[in-house]
């Protein structure tokens, strides 16, 4: 027997997507902002200011522009950017802080760019396993 529901019943919540009640983190071609800076939160309590037009600039031309951010920071945004997994230690990073431009469409080149000059090493396993770790000093 199939148990018939009640007009007037309510319906069961729906699962929703996560994603779908926060902004993107970078800015769309669309905006029309005519602001230069803005003031966002890099953590809470601590604003920050951002240069709207040359996100919006960077965001068109596929790049990810970063201004004395954390090294991590960046390695997250960048990890949108690419298929698989990007393993970094946030905690071992955390003294490393960037000036950056990068190539979103080449998430293999934009590693290979922050290790010429980072005290960082880049292994990929697996085209969807890439980890990023401290240089071990030698010797």
């Amino acid at each position: 027997m199939v148990p018939i529901s009640e007009p007037n019943s309510e319906k069961a919540p729906t699962a929703r997507n996560s994603r779908a009640n926060h902004p993107p983190t970078e800015p769309s071609s669309t905006c029309a902002s005519t602001r230069r800076n803005e003031t966002s939160l890099d953590r809470p309590g601590t604003p920050k200011s951002v240069d709207v037009q040359a996100q919006q600039q960077a965001w068109t031309a596929h790049q990810l522009l970063a201004n004395d951010e954390p090294l991590a920071d960046v390695l997250e945004r960048l990890a949108r950017h690419r298929p698989g997994v990007l393993m970094f230690d946030r905690k071992a990073l955390q003294g490393i802080r960037v000036t950056v431009m990068l190539p979103t469409d080449d998430s293999d080149r934009a590693l290979r760019l922050l290790t010429r000059t980072l005290p960082i090493e880049v292994s990929t396993y697996t085209p969807w396993l890439t980890r990023v770790r401290l240089k071990v000093p030698a010797g």
